[in-house]
Parts: C-alpha cells; sequence; structure tokens
C-alpha cells in the first residue's frame, strides 16, 4: 500500500472542476441522492451488475474492468483498467467543470475508486486521505489527466 500525496497546482483553476471528490460503495451510490451539480465515475468489474443511479447526476461515465489489487473478490492480472479509460477519465473530469461533487464509486468503494479518487485529487491540486489500494488505475488515471493537462496548456499557451 502506497500513500500518496497532492502536487498543488498541476492544473489552473480553470481546469479544476470539482471542488469535492466523494467515494461510495455501489450499494451507497445507489441510494445516493445527488445535487444537480454532482457527476459520478460508475465503475464495475465485468461479471457485475451495472449499478442503477439516479437521473439526478449531472454526468455519468460507466466504466467496466477488474479490481487487480489483493483486496479484490476475484484478483485479476488482465482486465485492469485501460490507457483508453483513463484517458475518458482525464477527459470526463475536464469536461464538467460546472459540477461541484465529483462521486466515485465501485463495489466496495475501497480500491479501484478510492485510487481513482487519489489520482485526480493529487493532479488537481485537492486534498485526499485515501490509500492507493491499486497502483495500475493510480499511475494510468494520473498519467493520462497530465497528459491531458499538457495538450491542452499547448493548444491554450495564455492559460
Amino acid at each position: 500500500m502506497k500513500a500518496h500525496r497532492a502536487n498543488a497546482g498541476a492544473l489552473t483553476e480553470r481546469q479544476s472542476p470539482a471542488q469535492t471528490v466523494v467515494v461510495l460503495s455501489a450499494s451507497k451510490a445507489a441510494r445516493h441522492r445527488p445535487s444537480a451539480r454532482t457527476a459520478v465515475i460508475s465503475i464495475r468489474g465485468a461479471r457485475d451488475p451495472e449499478i442503477p443511479l439516479s437521473t439526478r447526476y449531472r454526468a455519468i461515465l460507466r466504466l467496466v474492468f477488474e479490481d487487480v489489487s489483493i483486496f479484490a473478490d476475484h484478483p485479476t492480472d488482465d482486465g485492469s483498467i485501460s490507457e483508453a479509460q483513463a484517458a475518458s477519465v482525464a477527459m470526463f473530469v475536464r469536461e464538467h467543470p460546472e459540477a461541484g461533487t465529483l462521486l466515485l464509486h465501485c463495489a466496495a468503494g475501497v480500491s479501484r475508486s478510492r485510487s481513482m479518487a487519489a489520482a485526480i485529487c493529487d493532479v488537481l491540486g485537492l486534498p485526499y486521505q485515501w490509500t492507493v489500494l491499486n497502483d495500475d488505475v493510480y499511475r494510468r488515471v494520473r498519467a493520462a489527466m497530465l497528459a491531458l493537462a499538457a495538450s491542452c496548456a499547448e493548444s491554450d499557451p495564455g492559460s
């Protein structure tokens, strides 16, 4: 297990959409009643059912990939988050600057979602308290967000 620290100022304020990042389990996410300013990233494994989510979310990104951490019910070396999925997370965060809250969930709210939340907070310079249990998710999401930030900075040098 690794604890990661946030790198404040990695993106400009204009690029930092969420003010709050929340992690829940799938069962709590299914019961959650969001505000209209909440966006959600819903993560499940290929064998898990899709979680019914409120229609009140501003935006929903659904991802299907397995948990490869030692805490997974069925740990696997294949099926982890892909680079394309990590890029879709980075784009989702960037495309929803109006979301005051970004909610992430996976089955237990322990490994995939917490590791993804840590990467997002790290890059956005937001505080977080999660321990990264899934290094693969953390590294790929962090790399995708940094790559997107760099490409946006290159295309908009005045920011």
